[in-house]
């Protein structure tokens, strides 16, 4: 499970490093965008969150099914939440303020 306050440390501290860091690292790895959509989520950058979980979902392609609904329904909570529909939190997430 990923350590949330961790992740909520590193990106307050420095966003545009860690997000510069899996663009310039020339990972295409759907799962390390899944989690920086996450961690965007948790420190209520939604829209950037939702950016991160659409190229998530794209690097996905169809090589997973179950992942990519699990994906795209967290897509669905960061969309929501950037609009300002929706609680920041997704489904059995709690808040740490």
């Amino acid at each position: 499970m990923v350590n949330k306050r961790a992740i909520r440390c590193i990106l307050t501290a420095e966003p545009v490093a860690y997000s510069k860091g899996v663009d310039m690292s020339g990972e295409k790895n759907p799962r390390m965008y899944d989690s920086m959509a996450q961690a965007y989520h948790l420190i209520g950058k939604h829209e950037e969150a939702a950016q991160a979980q659409e190229i998530a979902i794209h690097l996905l392609g169809d090589s997973d099914e179950g992942l990519k609904e699990e994906m795209s329904q967290r897509l669905l909570v960061y969309s929501r939440a950037a609009a300002g529909q929706e609680p920041a939190c997704a489904e059995g997430e709690k808040r740490a303020d």
